[in-house]
């Protein structure tokens, strides 16, 4: 009887440390940043109507699913940078995305501003969007799992190793 408990006490504790994964059916990211020029330039005059939906993503009303075109349409746009990330780098990301750095609960004294956008592939189709705020240290992700099952998850990023990661890939 001792055996047993002593076996299931380690397995226990074995399978408490094991880093659960989001997703990591992907095989490659694009990334996109925020024009820095576009920004600023955002940030000193007032609101105009044709960045409605700039603010919808940053502010994080856009996406709503992963075929979203009004997303699309903006990000690929002169408002973003988009960049395709290396395979080490994506290697690095999916060793990085997990429960541990990307949790559920968080405390933020400031809006999250989603200046960095991570679109998920799978053999060049979308699989997941994850919006990204290194400010505040918090991210949206939307997408589909391995069975097809919606994922839709906010939270705090504990681990800004991920900042680092994508750092030579943002707009300068």
């Amino acid at each position: 009887m001792r055996k047993i408990f002593v076996l299931f006490a380690f397995i226990l504790c074995f399978t408490s440390c094991k880093k659960e994964q989001f997703f990591s059916d992907f095989d490659t990211i694009e990334y996109f940043s925020a024009d820095k020029n576009y920004y600023s330039q955002f940030h000193n005059r007032l609101t105009q109507i044709s960045d409605i939906n700039y603010i919808k993503i940053l502010e994080n009303d856009l996406p709503k699913k992963l075929d979203d075109s009004l997303f699309y349409s903006e990000l690929n746009s002169t408002k973003f940078i988009a960049n395709k990330v290396s395979k080490s780098d994506v290697d690095s990301f999916k060793e990085l995305f997990n429960d541990e750095n990307f949790t559920e609960t968080y405390t933020t004294a400031c809006s999250p501003d989603y200046r960095n956008i991570l679109i998920l592939k799978k053999s060049n189709k979308i699989v997941g969007i994850l919006k990204i705020c290194y400010g505040c240290e918090m991210y949206y992700l939307i997408g589909e799992d391995d069975e097809k099952k919606k994922i839709h998850k906010s939270g705090g990023i504990a681990n800004l190793e991920l900042e680092k990661v994508f750092d030579k890939y943002q707009s300068k």
